[in-house]
């Protein structure tokens, strides 16, 4: 596996490339749909919403998201080694619409694993630090 320094390299290049062609990507799929079941806490960052999960609960979401998130990582390597083939192949260039939609793609790939990533990481880190995670529950409860 890669470093975590040529990933974040490759993440900000595909940033400034998406960028340059207009793609944007707004709030995912993804990130609305763990909003949803997490009920809206509106802090992705820390995912609080999973805080007042149990142990067991905890390390089935970070394994599951950890294999989500390399799932990712494998489809947006994927799309990368496609484009270099067609580029090594002397195919015809892309039109600038599939430029676009594959820019997109490669970008969405990205987010979708950071954001794996980073829910696997917070369940892990709940998991691991019991105590903390049931002052952030607590904190969400309202209490």
């Amino acid at each position: 596996m890669e470093s975590p320094v040529s990933h974040r390299a490759v993440a900000q290049r595909l940033r400034a490339l998406g960028a340059q062609a207009g793609v944007e990507l707004e709030r995912s799929p993804l990130d609305e749909a763990i909003g949803a079941l997490l009920g809206g806490t509106g802090d992705q960052d820390a995912d609080a919403g999973i805080a007042g999960f149990d142990a067991e609960r905890l390390d089935a979401l970070q394994r599951a998201a950890q294999r989500e998130s390399e799932d990712c990582l494998s489809r947006l390597r994927c799309l990368l080694e496609l484009l270099d083939s067609s580029l090594v192949v002397g195919s015809l260039p892309l039109s600038r619409d599939s430029l676009h939609r594959l820019s997109y793609h490669l970008l969405r790939a990205l987010s979708d694993h950071e954001r794996w990533h980073a829910l696997a990481a917070n369940a892990g880190y709940y998991r691991d630090h019991p105590e903390l995670a049931e002052r952030v529950a607590q904190a969400l409860r309202g209490g």
